[in-house]
């Protein structure tokens, strides 16, 4: 693979671990829900009229991600079950290595939406270090991200998208904790097969 194709591999990888993070960190708008109707792998479940849609959709997001499956490292890694522990500033420091400042707040920085973009800014960085031929730049990128996936979103999030898929009520919310559970994984196992 050249580095044309390693950059345009890298950027779509960016793009997926950023739209997964934008759909755990918040609900899903107007705008979004038409671009994910185009989608094979969450399309199909997004059938009926907008308005009444996206409230179902808003109901089961709080339903889920704010009230009964907490999308926090800490509270699924941590023996204190608690947000704010010492594996949130595991992942705190991790992103200020890796130059990422994530825009808003959610609660804790471990929220799952903002380590699948952290991975999607460490993907893009190193899509953007194989279009300048900077191989140097872009194996410290995929170094990054393998660490990350190996010591945080790897260990925690599939169990977490697990008991997302089975609280699910609402199919979209079922098929995106498959997709992210799969993506993941998916994107562990080949970072492990990289190096």
């Amino acid at each position: 693979m050249n580095a044309a194709d390693r950059a345009a591999t890298a950027r779509a990888r960016a793009d997926t671990y950023r739209l997964l993070g934008r759909l755990c960190l918040a609900e899903v708008d107007a705008r979004l829900l038409a671009a994910l109707r185009e989608t094979a792998e969450l399309g199909p479940t997004l059938v009926g009229a907008d308005e009444p849609l996206l409230a179902t959709l808003r109901a089961e997001y709080a339903r889920l991600l704010l009230i009964n499956v907490l999308p926090y490292e800490s509270v699924f890694v941590d023996e204190q079950v608690m947000l704010n522990t010492e594996a949130t500033v595991a992942v705190y420091d991790a992103y200020r290595e890796g130059g990422y400042s994530p825009a808003g707040q959610v609660g804790a920085p471990d929220h799952v939406g903002l380590e699948l973009a952290f991975l999607g800014h460490l993907a893009a960085d190193e899509a953007e270090a194989e279009a300048a031929g900077d191989a140097a730049r872009a194996a410290r990128s995929r170094a990054r991200q393998r660490s990350f996936l190996e010591a945080h979103l790897g260990r925690w999030a599939p169990v977490w998208a697990t008991a997302l898929e089975r609280a699910a009520e609402h199919p979209f919310y079922a098929a995106l904790a498959a997709v992210v559970r799969d993506y993941v994984l998916a994107e562990l196992e080949a970072a492990l097969e990289r190096d």
